[in-house]
């Protein structure tokens, strides 16, 4: 028997609209994985499948080794054993955080259901306003006291849908963090929806990018970042320069250099990508260029050179190493941060 979660299969339509197009993807016992994606891409249909809020049309739901779900069958979402964490955190506003948190343990004895509770609240460092209503909470409170109430019946899966996304930026990195390590240390499988690259990268151990229904790329955010698969893969898990060229040979003629072909054949047209981070300036060997502005975004800085082309790149380079507006540099790409796709209509 396997613990955690699995969609297989799954197809969904509404309508003439396929949502889903199948889609297969698992979570282990300790793992959380996000499921990353640009609006309306099917993410949040999965999802609500997994919980037993949207019927199941094609494909099967397990959860620890049990089917669920699958065509005719759907066990009913109380019966699933699934913590379930939305954006609007949905706190009752009549019921202090106690109460709050207690709310679905109804069916154990009192000292029991206690416990339980003071024992959750404690997890989150939230003990000390038990006795608190939710209007008296911050946005970061209400979030954690959220996250005890799913967690309390100490669910076999949890469910997480843009919880962080109503709350303010300066709030969010804290509480991601801090989610991240209540959900790894209680060990529950956890499948969380995000459109946020940042957050997917920050939290998931994998990450599954979709896009049109479909998985596109699944792995861990290192892989995302430094091997994409398509061009839509590496620009939306984060920003890169696009140039476009044609390969002659074994190689790509740009306006920073050559650049390796990789397989692409002789003649054909493709689209140059390249991370901020990939560009080093004062390089022996770089092409030259003028540093028209520059932007300081806390340790690093983005600083954007109008190469002798009149191309103009963005370096992302640590605070201590960015030159000044105006300044003549010379600019070269790193291999390991250049990623040459066919080239997309646009």
């Amino acid at each position: 028997m396997t613990e955690g979660l699995c969609v297989a299969d799954i197809r969904h339509a509404y309508g003439k609209l396929h949502a889903v197009k199948d889609v297969t993807l698992s979570v282990a016992a300790g793992e959380i994985v996000a499921l990353l994606g640009p609006s309306g891409c099917g993410k949040s249909t999965i999802l609500r499948i997994a919980a037993g809020l949207e019927r199941i049309q094609h494909g099967t739901v397990e959860i620890d080794g049990h089917t669920v779900a699958e065509p005719g069958r759907d066990t009913p979402p109380e019966a699933r054993s699934v913590g379930l964490m939305f954006q609007d955190f949905a706190l009752f506003p009549h019921l202090d955080v106690r109460r709050n948190v207690g709310f679905g343990l109804r069916g154990m004895p009192s000292q029991q259901r206690d416990n339980v509770v003071a024992s959750a609240l404690e997890r989150i460092g939230m003990a000390h306003k038990a006795g608190a209503y939710p209007h008296a909470l911050s946005g970061g409170e209400q979030q954690r006291v959220a996250l005890a109430r799913a967690l309390a019946p100490n669910p076999k899966v949890m469910l997480l849908d843009e919880p962080f996304s109503d709350l303010d930026v300066v709030l969010r990195d804290r509480i991601r963090e801090t989610t991240a390590g209540i959900l790894r240390e209680s060990g529950t499988p956890t499948l969380m929806v995000t459109h946020d690259p940042e957050e997917a990268m920050m939290m998931a151990d994998r990450i599954a990018l979709m896009d049109d229904g479909r998985i596109l790329q699944e792995g861990a955010p290192a892989e995302l970042y430094r091997a994409p698969r398509s061009a839509f893969c590496a620009t939306f898990v984060g920003e890169a320069n696009a140039l476009r060229s044609v390969v002659i040979g074994e190689s790509i003629a740009t306006v920073l250099g050559q650049v390796p072909a990789n397989g692409h054949a002789d003649g054909a047209s493709v689209d140059i990508l390249i991370r901020p981070e990939g560009l080093q300036i004062d390089a022996e060997n770089g092409v030259p260029g003028q540093v028209k502005s520059v932007r300081i975004l806390g340790r690093s800085g983005l600083a954007t050179i109008e190469l002798e082309s009149g191309v103009e790149v963005t370096a992302r380079l640590f605070w201590s190493n960015l030159p000044k507006e105006g300044q003549m540099v010379r600019v070269s790409a790193d291999p390991a941060m250049t990623f040459v796709f066919p080239a997309a209509d646009r």
